[in-house]
């Protein structure tokens, strides 16, 4: 498994996350709206880091103090329930471990990058430079936050 790396200024194309319900068979997808980030706005305040496919970005039950919006690839997420795992495939624009960043709890699921994934990282610092530079939009953001994390 390899390190995350910093990158330079990777693409923006789409966002949307999938569901995948094992209980109806894994050819079933669903579509779940996702809130609005303005990923390129951020990109400014913001580090860059790379995984590759395999690499995990987030174990359940690990604290961390940060919160990853991805800008480039797709993550898998999986999350143990009562009935069985639940999955989620996570693509650009998506955030991971919004609830835990916002809740300061650790994380509640595992997060495991499907191809090269590229993210943004937030943490209590970039957020409050944001907010020093660019109010509105940390204000957005962090209702956005909010939001995907409710």
């Amino acid at each position: 498994m390899s390190e995350p790396v910093e990158s330079g200024s990777p693409n923006l194309v789409r966002h949307s996350i999938w569901l995948n319900c094992p209980q109806v068979g894994p050819e079933y997808t669903a579509s779940v709206a996702q809130p609005s980030i303005d990923v390129a706005s951020l990109q400014p305040f913001c580090r860059v880091l790379r995984f590759a496919p395999g690499d995990i970005l987030r174990q359940e039950g690990q604290h961390c103090a940060d919160t990853y919006l991805i800008i480039d690839g797709s993550v898998t997420v999986a999350r143990k329930t009562k009935r069985s795992p639940e999955i989620v495939v996570a693509e650009t624009g998506s955030p991971i471990g919004e609830i835990e960043f916002i809740q300061g709890t650790s994380a509640i699921a595992t997060v495991t990058a499907r191809t090269e994934t590229s993210v943004l990282v937030l943490d209590a610092r970039t957020v409050a430079h944001l907010e020093q530079k660019q109010p509105a939009l940390a204000a957005h953001l962090l209702h956005q936050l909010t939001i995907a994390a409710d």
